[in-house]
C-alpha cells in the first residue's frame, strides 16, 4: 500500500509539472521544457511537447498550438524559393504540378491497377506522397475514416481522408469527378512534411487536351 501511495504521488507530481509547462507555453507562447525538437526547413522548427506544439517559423512569427490544431509556418515572403514546373501528358489530359527545389520526385513505371505513378518526397523515398492515375475510380473505407472536401488552387474540388486515430497526417487525396482515378497516397510522412506538401498538391493544375472534333464544335 505504501509503495502504491507512492507511485501516486510521483504520478501526481509528474501531471502538475506537465499541465504547469503546458499552461507557461500557451500564456506565454512559449515551448515546452519537455519537447522534441523537429527541422521543417532551413530556418524554421517545431518543438513537440506533451500536449501543444510550439512553431518557430521563419517569417520570426512564433505561434504555440494544441496537438490537435494543424498549422503550416508562412512561407517568408524575403525567401526565394525556386519551383520544378513538372508537367506529364497522360491520356487526353495534362497534369501539372509546381515543386519545391527541395523536394524530388520520380516516375515509376505502369503497372496493373493504374497507367501512371509519381513519387514526391524530401529526404528519403521511404517517406514520400504517391501520385496514382488509375485505371478505375479510387473506393476506400475502415474504421475510423473521417474525410473533408479540399479545393485546389485551380478550383478543381478533391477528398482528403484521414484516419485520425492513428495518424493525424492526412492518408489519402481523391480528386473528384471528372478526375476520380486521379489520388494521391500519403507513405510514411510527418505531420510537418505532410501539411507542406498539401500545399505543394494544391498547385496541381488538369488541362484538357481537345480534339479536332471538339475544336470545330
Amino acid at each position: 500500500m505504501k509503495s502504491f501511495k507512492i507511485f501516486l504521488s510521483i504520478l501526481a507530481i509528474l501531471i502538475t509539472i506537465v499541465i504547469i509547462d503546458t499552461l507557461q507555453a500557451k500564456i506565454f507562447n512559449n515551448s515546452t521544457m519537455l519537447k522534441i525538437r523537429e527541422k521543417i526547413n532551413e530556418n524554421s522548427y517545431i518543438d513537440k511537447g506533451i500536449l501543444v506544439n510550439h512553431y518557430y517559423c521563419n517569417d520570426n512569427k512564433n505561434i504555440t498550438t494544441w496537438k490537435m490544431e494543424k498549422y503550416n509556418c508562412p512561407i517568408d515572403q524575403n525567401e526565394k524559393l525556386e519551383f520544378s514546373n513538372y508537367s506529364k501528358v497522360i491520356e487526353n489530359i495534362i497534369i501539372e504540378l509546381n515543386i519545391p527545389e527541395y523536394w524530388k520526385y520520380e516516375e515509376l513505371s505502369k503497372k496493373d491497377n493504374y497507367k501512371f505513378e509519381l513519387k514526391i518526397y524530401k529526404d528519403s523515398k521511404s517517406g514520400n506522397a504517391t501520385m496514382y492515375f488509375l485505371e478505375d475510380k479510387f473506393s476506400v473505407c475502415g474504421t475510423g475514416l473521417t474525410t473533408e472536401k479540399l479545393k485546389l488552387n485551380s478550383g478543381i474540388s478533391a477528398t482528403i481522408g484521414y484516419y485520425k486515430m492513428e495518424n493525424p497526417a492526412w492518408e489519402f487525396i481523391k480528386l473528384d469527378d471528372p478526375y476520380s482515378n486521379i489520388i494521391l497516397i500519403n507513405n510514411s510522412l510527418n505531420e510537418n512534411d505532410s501539411n507542406e506538401i498539401l500545399e505543394l498538391i494544391k498547385t496541381m493544375t488538369i488541362t484538357p487536351i481537345l480534339s479536332q472534333d471538339d475544336l470545330y464544335n
